[in-house]
């Protein structure tokens, strides 16, 4: 009896794309072997599936021929209504597939669809989907149908070959934008844009051709905040390399640098797909992004198999141009001849709408990212600190490799790409200079500083900058990147200065954090500021750093002397959620912050300091006239940063209204449920775990003020509670309930395994509590 289990388990364990795909071409060549016609179709509709939606769609229309084969010469096939869906669904795809191959004629596209009209009419099936499936092929054929008649398909019957309702939308949507019709198409779209309908190709298409629409009308503004969105839903997916293409041509407008990072990051999946369609669309993309390249070379790190690989890594500009517009345009030549229009070469050809790079965008939540930088503090700078130099420790290091070095002596700075364990998609610029020791007192400690390391800070000899942006990399992962490349080079720093963040770094931290694998908590991410003086008693407060993530910095107008700690808080539950969520609502529009008792929402909003100065007139100016003294002629240079409000609903003609902090009372805050996040929780988790041994050895020399919170299960129940721990063991922990929980009263004794540790706290003295992010004061004391 044949073991397609076996073959399953095997598949399932390997990586999407070309490994599975020869993982299940073993399957069914296997099933074929036993005569087993039903894995063999099986596994062969698998297979179809697996190159539609993970490669490039050659596998699929090679393997097609021998599906629809193995299905018609099988009773027992026939005779399984599953087998005949599996079938009809491979024709949908196959139909989509055949447009994307320009050497496959319109006449034999034709044949297709006749023969699926057969099956569908021969299995009584509704012709909803084949004339769906018609309208769809107007993206690929440059031939919109005439107005009225889009949308007939939803007519007719739903059967169960429809597409989910979110790629129906999703097709509404393109549709409506192939007929210039942008306020119907947001209208149609309403639910992708609010996240509330998706699938593995929404919003990915709809948002590629949204931008695509903007970049033709030249309408940039809503376009930079969907790509901000895209790249992240299509990174390294060889089946999304035409929403890349689309990617590329917009950066190509905006903003060169990204463009070429995500070429750079993109080129291998061009490189080895067979899909003429997403070839054009990303050989176009990255054509317009070397044509509006003002740079004549610049350094990349290509594969090796790129036709224009060099290994100096240097490459002209013009050169790269020609190379894709070649490509492009044959390709778009081939298409435009199958489908009997010049549509593809026409817009190769087309200028792009002018974009004014000096605009100040006053909407989105987005803002113009700047690097991270970071100083190492060095009681003695390094005698020796060359390209060479560092490419040496990363060498012996072994978790990194100086792709690009050079030295700009002018400026006495350094210059490299620095790649993580030698990937080569995984590439960071770094920028290292020495520099004076700036004054401690500019920058907050982030966790204790003795009082001798700030004297060893303060006679240090000079600090090494790091400069370093995170360009589209997740911040935290960048952040950490950044730290662990700093304790390579420079061990013996004292601190470090964290100029984008405002925050002193503790050596003892860094290095902590450089061991782990575990990335830095949210809030290392960003600092608040606070701002005021001895003749008012409002406080300006603003957070510092979130402009390295590409996201606008916030501020609070409302706070004063007494009650800022209250919207301190408020701030930091913000300006987490947002970092977590990866982006910042526009203005005026609503976001929730923070859960209150009754499980309602605090719902925020925000708007551009400009606007906000209407709100702050001189008899009741808070903070904004604070902020206006202090910051003198440079208040221009802040002028976009996001004023922080209640949102108070919407207004009868549809704007949003807004009221200022100030109307929150104690009473209000007291509502405030302020919890942790579930992705912050898991990295204390983790690092309680790794840490754990740290915190034990603590607990012997004060065992009366160690506690630990772990996870508990009581039959159907899990939750996390709070230990009094009495003795903290190699393997096990024992202590007293510190509350009343499922395991028991408080005061119940209890035992517990490191494995189940969330969180600790161990207090040294009066002032300093240490926890899983600060172990390592308890190293520095045992020191």
């Amino acid at each position: 009896m044949f073991d397609a289990e076996k073959y399953i388990a095997d598949y399932q364990e390997t990586e999407r794309g070309a490994a599975r795909l020869r993982a299940i071409k073993k399957a069914y060549l296997a099933a074929d072997e036993a005569h087993d016609d039903e894995w063999s179709f099986r596994f062969r509709y698998r297979y179809l599936n697996e190159s539609t939606f993970q490669s490039d769609d050659v596998d699929a229309m090679v393997i097609f021929p021998e599906l629809t084969a193995l299905y018609d010469r099988s009773e027992l096939l026939q005779a399984d209504d599953e087998n005949l869906h599996d079938l009809l669904w491979a024709f949908k795809l196959v139909l989509e597939n055949a447009a994307e191959f320009y050497h496959i004629s319109m006449e034999q596209i034709e044949q297709f669809f006749a023969e699926f009209r057969r099956r569908l009419e021969q299995g009584g099936k509704s012709l909803r989907t084949y004339y769906y499936m018609r309208e769809k092929m107007t993206e690929y054929f440059g031939d919109p149908l005439p107005a009225d008649e889009y949308g007939k398909y939803a007519d007719m019957p739903a059967d169960d070959l429809k597409d989910c309702t979110a790629c129906e939308i999703s097709h509404s949507v393109r549709m409506a934008l192939m007929q210039n019709d942008p306020a119907k198409a947001r209208e149609i779209g309403k639910p992708i844009f609010s996240g509330e309908l998706h699938c593995g190709n929404v919003p990915e298409n709809t948002y590629a051709a949204w931008i695509d629409y903007d970049i033709r009308t030249g309408s940039y503004a809503d376009a930079r905040k969907i790509a901000k969105r895209l790249y992240p839903m299509v990174r390294h997916e060889m089946d999304k390399l035409s929403e890349i293409g689309s990617l590329l041509h917009f950066y190509a407008v905006t903003d060169r640098h990204t463009g070429v990072t995500i070429f750079r990051n993109e080129l291998r999946n061009f490189l080895s797909c067979r899909n003429h369609w997403m070839r054009f669309q990303f050989a176009a993309g990255a054509y317009r992004l070397f044509d509006h390249m003002e740079a004549e070379h610049f350094g990349l790190i290509l594969p090796q198999e790129f036709p224009l690989w060099n290994d100096s890594h240097s490459y002209q500009r013009d050169d790269l141009r020609k190379y894709f517009y070649d490509e492009a345009k044959m390709l778009a030549e081939k298409f435009d001849a199958r489908n009997g229009n010049t549509v593809l070469t026409d817009s190769l050809s087309a200028d792009d709408p002018a974009y004014d790079e000096e605009a100040v965008d006053m909407i989105h939540g987005d803002a113009e990212q700047t690097p991270s930088v970071i100083a190492a503090v060095c009681p003695t700078l390094p005698d020796v600190l060359t390209t060479e130099s560092v490419r040496k420790t990363l060498e012996e290091d072994g978790r990194f490799s100086a792709v690009l070095a050079h030295a700009e002596e002018e400026r006495g700075m350094l210059i490299f790409q620095i790649a993580e364990n030698n990937a080569a998609e995984n590439i960071y610029q770094v920028m290292l200079v020495c520099q004076p020791v700036p004054p401690i007192g500019d920058f907050r400690p982030a966790s204790p500083i003795a009082d001798d390391v700030a004297d060893a800070v303060q006679n240090a000899e000079g600090v090494v900058v790091c400069v370093m942006p995170f360009e589209e990399k997740q911040p935290d992962l960048a952040l950490h990147f950044q730290l662990k490349l700093m304790n390579l080079l420079f061990p013996g720093a004292v601190a470090y200065f964290d100029y984008s963040r405002r925050k002193l770094l503790p050596a003892g931290w860094v290095a902590l954090q450089a061991q782990t694998d575990v990335p830095p908590l949210v809030d290392y991410l960003y600092n608040l500021q606070l701002h005021g003086n001895d003749s008012s008693d409002a406080l300006w407060i603003k957070t510092q750093g979130l402009q390295c993530c590409g996201l606008r910095e916030i501020e609070i107008l409302d706070a004063d002397k007494q009650n800022y700690p209250r919207y301190c808080d408020l701030l930091c539950f913000a300006a987490e959620r947002i970092l977590l969520r990866g982006e910042m609502s526009d203005a005026q529009e609503p976001f929730s912050v923070v859960h209150k008792r009754d499980n309602s929402q605090v719902v925020c909003t925000w708007v551009p300091v400009s606007e906000a100065r209407a709100d702050y007139p001189d008899d009741n100016a808070g903070g904004m006239k604070l902020r206006t003294e202090l910051l003198g002629d440079e208040a221009g240079e802040l002028e976009s940063n996001a004023v922080l409000y209640l949102y108070d609903g919407e207004a009868p003609d549809g704007s949003s209204r807004r009221k200022r902090l100030g109307t929150l009372t104690e009473a209000d805050f007291d509502q405030f449920c302020y919890g942790t996040y579930i992705s912050t929780g898991r990295k204390i988790a983790a690092l309680a775990k790794e840490r754990y041994g740290i915190f034990a050895a603590a607990a012997e020399k004060f065992p009366e003020n160690a506690y630990v919170c772990v996870l508990v299960r009581n039959d159907d129940e899990e939750d996390e509670v709070w230990v009094k721990v009495t003795a903290a063991e190699e393997k096990l922990i024992r202590g007293e309930l510190a509350e009343d929980c499922i395991a028991g009263k408080t005061g119940d004794p209890i035992t517990a395994e490191p494995e189940q540790l969330t969180d600790f706290s161990l207090r040294l003295d009066e002032n300093l509590v240490i926890h899983p992010n600060t172990a390592y004061i308890a190293l520095e004391i045992d020191a």
